[in-house]
């Protein structure tokens, strides 16, 4: 068994304080490249050793066979849930099974369940597995604990532990630095929205155009050419566009969607990781469960309202590797604008989320360099990247609702109403209204506005 980092052994620690407290379905939340996997077999490890049977659950046959590795390497034996699997092992008290494979498959006796990619657990097949089993323990595994939808988790799981922040594995040097580049912002006004993402066709006729893929593939050779590189695209079609452009560019790029056969999709994977190939290009296929940590670079060619599908996309090259200092982002879906950058300090919940901040609050929040399109924090004055400082201007005053705001205050006053959002109960916003002075009764009119949203 591989020694556990100082975090991941006090994640283990509160998850089984949780336990002793009553908690019986337990969401672990840690950054992409962290070592969930890793967790989750040290759990199944300790649950094995006391005669305890253990069922781990993903949605991907890459998840699947990630979580065997790591239990071979524990040298825990398991069996696979899969018809035909040679690893079909039923005796064995640790098995691991898709959620499809279970839902026409009589269920194994389990006294613990890890969900891998645990987002996903308010569908009816997880749910209706969950409930099948209601004295078992659930482990929740996941980077992203959220919905698009914006509701949240809290129907399923009673707990979330959550591990370092993106910022405090950087610090340590188990996650690398990220230099985010913007270099375009798509128009998406007349986009509509279905299944709480943007419709991939009307998404395609923005995106898919050669001028667009011309201009990812010459950012690319000017920004980051040379680092193993996966591309995040609208549709497959579109995919197909960006590899051919790439490879007219003379550079070796390879497609991969979700027909394409499993033995040459794990063969692109592999010359990624090996050199043989510098581009991959996929349509929704290495957004979870692909670990290449040579990967250096990330771009982004979908915009995406989904935050899950951001941080999800470019936790695919956060991981350190040998000779790897740092990931560039090349975001022509102005995801950074959206959704802030990656590293951003998010509090995560189970509650359901708040409504996202307005455009023009998140696009004080991020800076684009005009120079260089690096994009970083518009609390930085100086672009970190290329050095360019914008000539100061004078200090601007507009009027909003009546009142008179700096624009340089505009920041304050979005903390300000983070901390209103972050407030838990009433007395937290009563709280709030004794310390900023508000009139008798706000904090009151605050939490019921608050319940109808969530009702």
């Amino acid at each position: 068994m591989a020694v556990l980092r100082p975090y991941q052994v006090d994640l283990k620690d509160r998850a089984r304080a949780k336990i002793r407290e009553g908690a019986r379905r337990i969401i672990i939340q840690m950054p992409t490249g962290a070592g969930k996997t890793l967790v989750a077999t040290s759990i199944i490890a300790d649950a094995t050793a006391k005669g305890s049977r253990s069922l781990f659950v993903a949605h991907r046959k890459e998840l699947i066979e990630q979580c065997s590795r790591k239990l071979t390497d524990a040298g825990i034996d398991h069996g696979i849930i899969m018809a035909k699997h040679w690893r079909s092992r039923p005796h064995l008290p640790v098995q691991i099974a898709s959620i499809q494979t279970l839902a026409h498959r009589a269920l194994p006796a389990a006294d613990l369940i890890v969900i891998d990619e645990s987002h996903r657990a308010m569908s009816p097949s997880y749910r209706a597995l969950i409930d099948a089993y209601p004295q078992t323990v659930v482990l929740g595994l996941t980077a992203t604990p959220t919905r698009i939808d914006g509701k949240g988790l809290g129907a399923i799981y009673d707990a979330i532990i959550s591990g370092p922040s993106i910022k405090d594995m950087t610090r340590d040097g188990y996650l690398v630095p990220i230099r985010h580049f913007a270099p375009f912002t798509p128009d998406l006004k007349t986009v509509h929205t279905v299944g709480g993402d943007y419709d991939e066709g009307e998404l395609a006729e923005i995106m898919d155009k050669p001028k667009l893929t011309g201009d990812i593939i010459a950012h690319w050779k000017k920004i980051a050419q040379g680092r193993p590189t996966i591309v995040f695209t609208t549709t497959v079609d579109h995919s197909k566009h960006v590899t051919e452009g790439f490879r007219q560019a003379g550079i070796n790029a390879v497609h991969v969607d979700g027909k394409t056969p499993a033995r040459q999709r794990d063969q692109a994977f592999t010359f990624l990781a090996s050199g043989r190939i510098d581009v991959l290009c996929n349509c929704g296929i290495a957004i979870e469960g692909v670990d290449i940590p040579v990967v250096s670079c990330v771009v982004l060619a979908r915009p995406t309202k989904s935050l899950v599908v951001y941080l999800q996309s470019v936790g695919r090259g956060m991981r350190p590797a040998d000779g790897k200092t740092d990931l560039i982002v090349l975001d022509h879906a102005s995801c950074a604008i959206t959704h802030g950058l990656v590293g951003e300090d998010r509090i995560w919940t189970l509650e359901s989320a708040t409504k996202r901040a307005k455009k023009k609050e998140r696009e004080m929040s991020v800076t684009t360099c005009p120079q260089c399109f690096a994009a970083y924090s518009s609390t930085i004055r100086k672009c970190p990247n290329c050095g360019f400082m914008p000539a100061a201007k004078e200090r601007q005053i507009e009027s909003v609702d009546g009142s008179l705001i700096e624009i340089d205050e505009i920041a304050f006053q979005r903390q300000r109403r983070i901390e209103v959002a972050r407030a838990r109960s009433l007395e937290d916003l009563k709280k709030i209204e004794i310390a900023r002075g508000y009139k008798p009764g706000w904090a009151h009119i605050r939490w019921n506005m608050r319940n109808k949203r969530q009702a």
